[in-house]
């Protein structure tokens, strides 16, 4: 589909172009058999200690699982990919002090 190529593309043009440092955090919520693939091109490109895989248990409800774990690891910018399905859910709301970065398909 495309997702993992897009957040790829972002961050990897972010640290080139903007010189902003991208660390990767991994979210799998989906299964898709390409997803060992994506996360061995993320750690070639940002190492394997920028690479992050976010635990099962920390994805899903309620939220405040997710940002109390981004925020532990001093993450200041969250970029996501969502989908259009419902728009009052779209687009969480990010913590104060967390940017959103926010890629709609």
């Amino acid at each position: 589909r495309g997702t993992g190529r897009a957040t790829f593309d972002y961050a990897d043009y972010a640290e080139k172009l903007l010189r902003v440092h991208a660390a990767a955090i991994v979210c799998r919520i989906f299964p898709d058999s390409t997803f060992p693939g994506i996360v061995h091109r993320f750690q070639q490109r940002f190492g394997r200690g920028n690479v992050l895989l976010i635990p099962p248990a920390v994805i899903g409800k309620p939220k405040s699982r997710l940002w109390e774990f981004l925020e532990h690891l001093n993450v200041s910018h969250v970029y996501m990919l969502v989908g259009a399905a419902s728009r009052e859910s779209a687009v969480p709301v990010v913590p104060a002090g967390m940017r959103s970065l926010v890629h709609a398909v």
